[in-house]
């Protein structure tokens, strides 16, 4: 009978967990203090306990770090080649650590420089790689899509206002002819940060954002969506009358500051939306 038992439980131990209902059970979650009483916290826990996760909360060394361990039941013998049931189970922590922030707070600390007092990209992965060594660092960033679009909507702003000699908005909302008694609560500026520096810190997501950057690019650069002009330059002066509310002042106007392609994609880089100001 007790050999028996053995093949059962040597056939248990053995048993493949491919199946979620098999594996989830075996999962506990550790949530950060941090993140107590938010909405977050309350939904993780609400959906974990669907799926019958364990959770514990604990005081992160970095702020809102989640961390998984797994309850061990069987482990492998090299010599035997199979698992191992186990007396009495053990809890093993696993290889990886979730970061939750905000979009804001990822942009701030991947643009900020390497001396701003720790707070930056850098620094923070190096903490939390100093605190779980040997885990493989992910981070969960939520609302980085829609920050992305609005700073993407800003910049476009800021070049259309360039090219069509439009003043700034947010110029403007002191000027008045007259002195108003109740004056009306400004808007902030809109910060336009460079994009590029935001997805150098998505390494993972390079080359994806590139190809969604390049489908959503304002320019035509589909072949026959540019009429051929009688040379070089009458082309390059349809190039850019075919992007939206550019007229043919402004046209002549840029092709006389950069004479080219190449010129103006230097001048861009070089200046930004400040590149196309004053055109004649």
């Amino acid at each position: 009978a007790r050999e028996k038992q053995k093949e059962k439980d040597r056939a248990e131990a053995n048993k493949l967990k491919l199946d979620k209902k098999l594996s989830t059970p075996e999962m506990i979650v550790d949530l950060p203090i941090s993140i107590g009483d938010s909405t977050v916290d309350t939904q993780t826990r609400e959906c974990l306990k669907k799926i019958g996760v364990e959770i514990t909360s604990y005081q992160s060394p970095v702020h809102n770090l989640i961390k998984w361990r797994r309850k061990i039941d069987s482990r492998f013998n090299a010599e035997t080649g199979a698992r191992e049931k186990l007396r009495v189970k053990e809890i093993d922590p696993e290889k990886h650590v979730m970061c939750l922030m905000f979009a804001n707070e990822f942009v701030q600390l991947a643009t900020s420089n390497a001396n701003d007092n720790g707070h930056h990209l850098d620094e923070h992965v190096s903490r939390i790689r100093s605190a779980f060594k040997g885990c493989e660092l992910i981070y969960l960033i939520e609302g980085l899509d829609a920050w992305i679009r609005k700073n993407r909507n800003a910049k476009n702003r800021a070049y259309q206002t360039a090219v069509l000699g439009q003043p700034d908005l947010n110029a403007l909302e002191n000027s008045s002819k007259g002195p108003d008694p109740a004056p009306k609560r400004r808007k902030p500026r809109v910060e336009v940060v460079d994009e590029d520096a935001i997805e150098d810190s998505l390494i993972s997501q390079i080359p994806y954002r590139h190809e969604q950057m390049a489908r959503e690019s304002t320019f035509c650069m589909d072949s026959g969506q540019v009429k051929c002009g009688r040379d070089a330059e009458d082309t390059y002066i349809n190039m850019l009358l075919a992007n939206v509310r550019l007229t043919g002042p402004i046209a002549y106007g840029i092709a006389a500051r950069y004479p080219n392609v190449v010129r103006l994609l230097d001048g861009l880089e070089e200046k930004g939306p400040t590149a196309l100001e004053h055109l004649k």
